[in-house]
């Protein structure tokens, strides 16, 4: 069994396969440390090569602490293979691998391993399981380590680089890259995982991504292990709670309180009585639970900026520019596609609002304030066809306009029960070139004079200035108040003529009721 120990180089590359250029750098550093029971070498008929075998416990130890283990071993000197056989076992300070079997391939750099795979990357906390595994090390044609798990329904835990510390709360633990041990992880499920450079991880088919109470759903998922920003593309999903929220594209990371989602290229959120369009929607969410919303025209600049941001310090230049390529294609899964052309709005059962940007204060799901900015402008949802008569388009809902509007609800009736209560819209506030118009009911003159089967259409109702708070109750307006210079109109129902009132209903083939009468009265 002396030979095997001959043979180090081959087992030298297995401790290489989690510590890039271990070999290389340290060549003859590992050493047969021991063989538990068997062993024998055999030489290969017309050759001087060896075929080793070792059972009973195979034991490598390496100068730099790296360990390297399995049941029992083949290794073929002729091919420059290394197989391992039961409890396979690759640990150093970084990194451990686990498999039921491993094969590595010297001339072609490439481990494979089978059964219960296991790999663990101590210094981000990263986890990933499957059943098979193919590990390609850097070589002159491939300047990154690229790791593959599949088979077996793979599994990864990804966990969170821990926030930039600040000045109020210094990190005194660790650097700003490692993993935060408090925060929940990702868990991700995908049908193939790929880590390149043990930095850029990415998944395909299927993948489900789950953190505290929130899941991502989509084709493919990249994710910068470094700066923790992931990008999950094709019929990208999140659901949380009560709410859906579907994209081409999202992008989610930590933040102080909890998660960030941003979803791009023509988003739609739908939940509870709430439905938002925009080109772009962001959501920050606490502990799972989603608190603030909000509808873009585009995606933020500086999510554009940090693609292009990246830290190559300690990498060669071969290394930089694969990484580059790496970010560079993750950048492209997002700008491929295209944006809605769409104006940001939010729907609910009271109100429709659009503007250049809207934001959604939700804490724990309970609606308490929607925030429209740039060309804002709102629509009550109330009575929106006057009941008997064919009403001019103006006449059709009540509006608001202002450089930014400001709407305020309250927690209302629950819906059913063991529901929460839905929120109901209170107040209305437009500010900046604010201008409003409502209707309200007609005057008790032409309600005495009309007839008593036709219903009146009502009362027309203009205000223009500075700022412009409306008191809602039911989605009517029952009180205004008015700030800065004003501009004000009303109109009230004239009577019916005899020209605008039709003939009497045909009680024959109606019923003794009748039909109600229709027609266009003028407003004065």
């Amino acid at each position: 069994m002396r030979r095997l120990a001959s043979s180090r180089a081959a087992a030298l590359a297995l401790a290489a396969v989690l510590q890039p250029g271990l070999g290389a750098a340290q060549d003859g550093s590992c050493r047969l440390h021991g063989v538990g029971a068997y062993s024998r070498s055999i030489r290969v008929e017309g050759s001087d090569r060896y075929r080793h075998y070792g059972s009973g416990g195979i034991d490598y130890r390496c100068d730099d602490g790296a360990r390297i283990q399995g049941d029992s071993a083949v290794v073929f000197e002729a091919s420059d293979q290394i197989h391992l056989f039961g409890d396979v076992r690759f640990a150093d300070q970084a990194s451990e691998l686990r498999a039921d079997s491993a094969f590595y391939f010297g001339e072609d750099r490439q481990l494979r391993a089978w059964g219960n795979v296991r790999v663990e990357d101590f210094e981000s906390g990263t986890v990933i399981t499957g059943r098979s595994l193919n590990y390609f090390r850097a070589s002159p044609v491939r300047t990154l380590d690229r790791l593959e798990v599949y088979d077996g329904e793979p599994h990864a835990t990804v966990r969170p680089p821990r926030p930039a510390p600040t000045e109020e709360a210094p990190d005194s633990s660790a650097e700003g890259g490692a993993a935060t041990e408090s925060a929940a992880p990702y868990e991700i499920d995908a049908g193939h995982f790929v880590l390149e450079g043990r930095r850029i991880f990415t998944a395909r088919n299927d993948v489900l991504v789950v953190r505290d109470s929130l899941d991502i759903r989509g084709d493919t998922l990249i994710y910068d292990l470094q700066r923790g920003l992931m990008t999950v593309a094709g019929n990208a999903r999140m659901e949380e709670e009560d709410f859906e929220l579907t994209a081409p594209w999202l992008t989610a990371r930590p933040s102080e309180d909890g998660d960030e989602v941003l979803a791009g290229g023509g988003a739609q959120l739908t939940g509870g009585s709430m439905l938002m369009l925009a080109p772009a929607v962001r959501v920050f969410l606490a502990q799972g639970v989603a608190n603030r919303l909000f509808a873009l025209s585009s995606p933020p600049a500086e999510e554009a900026a940090e693609s292009a941001e990246t830290d190559m310090a300690g990498l060669s230049p071969g290394d930089q520019a694969r990484l580059q390529d790496l970010l560079d294609r993750q950048a492209e899964t997002r700008d491929d596609a295209a944006e809605a052309d769409v104006q940001p709005s939010v729907s609910t059962r009271a109100f429709s609002l659009w503007a250049d940007s809207i934001e959604v204060v939700a804490p724990g799901h309970a609606l308490d304030m929607v925030n429209a900015v740039g060309a804002a402008r709102a629509e009550t949802h109330a009575n929106r066809a006057v009941d008997g008569w064919d009403a001019p388009e103006i006449a059709a809902r009540d509006w608001m306009t202002g450089d930014t509007i400001v709407a305020r609800f309250v927690a209302g009736t629950a819906r059913a029960p063991g529901e929460p209560p839905a929120a109901r819209l209170e107040t209305l506030t437009a500010s900046g070139a604010a201008t409003s118009f409502y209707r309200l009911a007609p005057s008790d003159t032409l309600e005495a004079g009309g007839d008593a089967q036709a219903a009146p259409p009502p009362a027309l109702h203009y205000v223009a200035g500075d700022r412009i708070t409306v008191l809602l109750e039911g989605g009517e307006v029952v009180e205004m108040d008015v700030e800065g210079e004003t501009l004000g109109h009303h109109w009230e129902p004239a009577a019916p003529t005899e020209d605008a009132i039709p003939p009497p209903p045909d009680t024959t083939r109606q019923g003794e009721g009748g039909a109600r009468r229709s027609g266009r009265l003028p407003w004065t």
